[in-house]
């Protein structure tokens, strides 16, 4: 019997066509078919934004934002890819004056953040407020290390403004204090210990200028005069209702949901480990720590000497350079780069959206489409959180605080009231998250401690609820706005 090699027929065209559909990311695939549809399709449909120009740059550089939303929306590239898109589309297209688009390169954020991020670099890698937070939880009672875990986390919060690094040194030291006093990941203790930790380092991340980068763009586009309001004492006077709601909120909260009578032996040995590990006192961890301190004040009584916050972290970070306590191998490696280029990104934005003149189609458009948005503050911003609140199960944060800051600041010219309200309310409302996959801190932060996290329902439940009294931490500060003439 001769057997006869038969070869497989080939599939027809169609059936190797979805075959090679399947093989790829489906919805990987959908996200770049929108990507090129959804400006071919803004461009059909909207109607003319600024005739007076033969192309309308206007509705063309709408027709940009919903390319680059997609992107967002997808996750289609790293998040400051679709931004660098927008700047170059709107370059090449020539829709506006280069030194606009370009202008948060050139602006004071860039040194600002410059200078800020290369002093957290230098902070991180001396120790020194790791040190300073040890020094602290040397205590034999589990509930005062608790309480003192907690108190650090926020005194920590305007003198470290990023939130990653914040996170990361809390995660650490949480992961360092928890095994040397035997409590595992999968215990009650550890679940108050991480819950006081990641909210000490982010519930006030708006409540102080310099307790998050992203609170320097809000500060950034806003008008010279209203600069001079919101420094950081008067960022601090404008947020002091919100602060203090959402503090006795999360203790109350906390005492009701997280309350434990479990006893928990530490000896005080135990923690002064961690700290004698260290070492002795190094000179980095003074001069950083010295640094802090001087921009730190420099920043809070800017109005009394009139230096500009720029310089100032412009001279801390040469300081830093020069003295070799940053060496320039981390300054290459270890800043975020990506994130400031993002943040002046959105500067320009800003002000690519203001020369368009969109912010006049834009409050036209809500006057005639939805004129009850407009009827009271109460409304206005109500309907403000909930754009932000659906945006985010989409969209990232910046992506969120791109797309809404420059309309929030034209809506409230507009209607008559400062910009710092409304683009605050923005960003707060754009840190809200329910899923894990909407936060980048909390993943950050529970990294150390990966699967062995066995009450992370617990905690998710537990955020949510503190999401309800962040919300009406905003429509309370209302009327305290209202006093202070802002609103």
């Amino acid at each position: 019997m001769v057997e006869t090699d038969k070869k497989p027929l080939a599939a027809p065209p169609h059936q190797q066509w979805l075959q090679a559909l399947k093989s790829r990311d489906l919805l990987e695939t959908i996200g770049w078919l929108l990507a090129i549809i959804m400006p071919l399709f803004a461009y059909h449909f909207l109607p003319p934004i600024n005739p007076m120009h033969a192309q309308d740059e206007p509705k063309i550089f709408l027709c940009v934002i919903s390319c680059a939303s997609v992107m967002w929306a997808f996750s289609l590239l790293p998040e400051l890819v679709p931004m660098f898109f927008i700047i170059l589309t709107t370059a090449m297209l020539s829709l506006v004056d280069p030194a606009i688009i370009l202008s948060g390169f050139s602006s004071s954020t860039f040194i600002i953040l410059l200078g800020i991020s290369a002093l957290t670099v230098g902070i991180m890698q001396s120790g020194a407020l790791k040190r300073f937070i040890l020094y602290f939880m040397q205590t034999s009672s589990f509930q005062r290390l608790n309480t003192v875990f907690f108190c650090s986390g926020v005194i920590v919060s305007p003198l470290l403004p990023s939130i990653i690094n914040r996170c990361q040194l809390l995660g650490a030291l949480l992961s360092d204090i928890s095994s040397s006093i035997k409590i595992t990941p999968g215990s009650k203790p550890f679940l108050r210990m991480f819950t006081n930790g990641f909210f000490s380092i982010t519930l006030f991340s708006s409540s102080f200028l310099t307790a998050s980068l992203m609170n320097f763009i809000i500060f950034s586009v806003l008008p010279i005069q209203e600069q001079q309001t919101f420094q950081s004492g008067g960022w601090f006077l404008a947020t002091i209702v919100l602060t203090v709601f959402l503090l006795i909120s999360y203790l109350i909260l906390f005492f009701c949901f997280l309350r434990s009578s479990d006893n928990v032996v530490i000896r005080e040995a135990d923690i002064s480990e961690n700290l004698k590990r260290m070492g002795p006192i190094k000179k980095s961890e003074n001069f950083t720590t010295l640094c802090l301190i001087a921009l730190f004040l420099g920043m809070l009584t800017v109005n009394y000497h009139h230096i500009p916050q720029s310089w100032l972290s412009f001279s801390i970070l040469f300081l830093l350079l020069v003295l070799n306590h940053v060496n320039i191998n981390d300054f290459q490696r270890n800043i975020d780069w990506s994130f400031i280029l993002f943040l002046c990104s959105l500067v320009s934005l800003s002000q690519t959206f203001k020369s368009l003149k969109l912010d006049v189609w834009l409050f036209e458009g809500l006057v005639n489409h939805f004129p009850e948005m407009l009827v009271s503050r109460v409304t206005l911003f109500s309907s403000m959180i909930a754009i932000t609140l659906i945006l985010r199960f989409f969209l990232p944060i910046g992506a969120v605080v791109a797309l809404l800051i420059p309309s929030a600041i034209s809506i409230a010219y507009r209607v008559g009231i400062s910009a710092w309200p409304l683009c605050f309310t923005i960003l707060f409302i754009a840190d809200i998250w329910f899923l894990p996959y909407q936060c980048t801190f909390y993943k950050v932060y529970k990294n150390p401690f990966g699967e062995a996290f066995s009450f992370e329902r617990k905690f998710l439940l537990f955020n949510a609820i503190m999401n309800i009294f962040k919300i009406l931490a905003i429509l309370t500060s209302l009327p305290y706005w209202k006093y202070l003439s802002i609103i």
